[in-house]
């Protein structure tokens, strides 16, 4: 009886193309994926939502609306210092928050309100008048610095 042994290249052959397709697809998402990130994506249209009124869902919530109260805030709570930078000759700038708001610089001069300019600043302290020559009408100081122990 004779043997035939089977071909050896069959299956050298069939590993080499599936290696190569798997190389080629490989190759072809590696060089197209920096692209993709990129490409822009397309934006559906979004209809512009209503904007609530904040007394309104204050009332849906239960809570009693008390817009009176929440406009008329005292001076003393309204402004809060922030960081000054005072320089000689009563030149310089200050950090003033108003009404919980984000801080914004000013400078010596400056209005930061109608009725209400920043006069002077000194170390740790800003001083506000009706103008410039008026009496001062407050002065914000910046709170103790704290220690960490």
């Amino acid at each position: 009886m004779q043997w035939t042994s089977p071909s050896i290249w069959a299956p050298r052959i069939s590993a080499f193309a599936v290696a190569l397709a798997v190389g080629a697809g490989a190759s072809y998402w590696i060089l197209h994926w920096p692209a993709a990130l990129s490409a822009p994506v397309a934006s559906t249209a979004q209809a512009e939502l209503p904007q609530a009124d904040s007394s309104s869902v204050t009332r849906l919530l239960g809570a009693q609306a008390n817009t009176q109260q929440e406009t008329m805030l005292p001076a003393a709570n309204r402004f809060s210092l922030i960081g000054v930078v005072a320089r000689s000759g009563g030149t310089g700038s200050a950090l003033i928050s108003v009404d919980g708001k984000p801080a914004k610089s000013y400078a010596v001069g400056s209005t930061i309100e109608s009725g209400l300019v920043l006069q002077s600043v000194a170390p740790r302290k800003a001083v506000l008048a009706a103008n410039t020559k008026d009496a001062p009408l407050q002065t914000l100081e910046m709170p103790p610095p704290t220690t960490g122990k």
